[in-house]
This record gives C-alpha cells, sequence and structure tokens, in this order.
C-alpha cells in the first residue's frame, strides 16, 4: 500500500483499506495529514482543529485512519498539487552573495529587488 491508497480511501472512496499489520506499519500519520491538508483550505482547518488538536488521544494509526475516514467528507476525486520547494541555482546564490558585498545590502534586499526587476519587466 502506498500513501496514496490511503488518502484515496480517506478522502474520496471511504472504503477500508487497513486489512492486516502490514497495511498498518506502513502508514504514515504525519504524512497523511499533511497531504489531507494540501486538498483544499476547508480541509486543513478541519485537519488542524480536530486531529491536531486530538493527537494524544489518536495513540494507534488504525483509530487515527478510522477518525480521519469519519470526520472528513467524501470529496470530489482531484490531483492534489503537492507544493514543492523552488530549488535556487547555485550561480544565482552566488551572484547574490557578490551584489550584496558590493552594494552593502542584505541578501534578501536583493533578491527583494531582482524580483520587483523581474516582476516590471513582465509587464
Amino acid at each position: 500500500m502506498t500513501i496514496f491508497d490511503y488518502l484515496k480511501s480517506i478522502l474520496f472512496t471511504k472504503k477500508d483499506v487497513i486489512t492486516n499489520i502490514d497495511d498498518e506499519t506502513e502508514y504514515n500519520q504525519y504524512m497523511v495529514n499533511r497531504w489531507c491538508s494540501m486538498y483544499s483550505p476547508e480541509v486543513a482547518t478541519i485537519i488542524n482543529n480536530t486531529t491536531n488538536w486530538l493527537a494524544p488521544a489518536l495513540n494507534t494509526k488504525q483509530v487515527h485512519y478510522n477518525f480521519l475516514k469519519s470526520i472528513l467528507p467524501k470529496l470530489r476525486n482531484k490531483h492534489i498539487p503537492y507544493i514543492k520547494k523552488v530549488k535556487v541555482d547555485k550561480q544565482d546564490e552566488k551572484n547574490i552573495e557578490l551584489l550584496a558585498s558590493s552594494l552593502e545590502l542584505s541578501k534578501r534586499e536583493i533578491k527583494y529587488l531582482l524580483d520587483v526587476q523581474n516582476e516590471y519587466k513582465k509587464s
């Protein structure tokens, strides 16, 4: 079983997929909470107000899984976009460091000015 099987079961089909101990050992509560909260802001609010608050009471993976399955409504099946970290090119970092030292500004200020310049060029 993958995390996507658990998410499909919790969010979309509401069918029980944890049938044996192997399925339960592969279940990761943190990742399921994280992916469920990326579905929509409403689901994120439900996760924050219930599951995170009741974490001490949801002491086993089976209890956590059943709780999420019962508390979250059956939702429309859609792609959940994963929020990725933007990779910064190492050459850009070196250029920013050089600009910061030569202009006596912080790296954050240089990044901000470059972003403003890029936005200005687009418009």
